[in-house]
């Protein structure tokens, strides 16, 4: 599961590395991505494969951030996903009581925000193209 923070926050720029590292998911592996759009709730979701590349995002959102409604859905589920993904900026302080039992990657944009309560983190980078 791929989650993508689209609070208000968050640019068109970061959307655009979003879609790229996902882009990138679907062209190395043959796997289902199920993709969540979460600002300060569940915005939308869709399922994507290799079938739907080439990829741009088109998230609803722009409000607050607020992780939990992305770890609530998953929890809702009937199988749990074997991990998640979760692309966002990390400007938000609103995260689960507890860490889910499957793993978590924050992949953020900007190299600032807040301590992450568990997980790992790594940090992508916008890259400037100059014509």
């Amino acid at each position: 599961m791929v989650a993508v923070d689209t609070s208000g926050s968050v640019e068109a720029d970061d959307l655009a590395c979003f879609a790229a590292e996902v882009s990138s998911v679907l062209e190395t592996y043959d796997t289902v991505i199920e993709l969540i759009f979460c600002d300060t709730q569940i915005q939308g979701h869709e399922q994507l494969t290799r079938e739907d590349l080439p990829f741009t995002l088109s998230p609803v959102g722009g409000g607050g951030t607020d992780f939990r409604p992305v770890f609530a859905w998953a929890d809702d589920r009937d199988t749990p996903p074997c991990c998640l993904v979760y692309l966002t900026d990390l400007e938000c302080h609103r995260f689960p009581d507890k860490a889910p039992d499957y793993p978590v990657l924050w992949v953020r944009s900007g190299g600032c925000g807040v301590k992450v309560p568990f997980g790992d983190v790594i940090d992508i980078t916008r890259k400037e193209v100059v014509w």
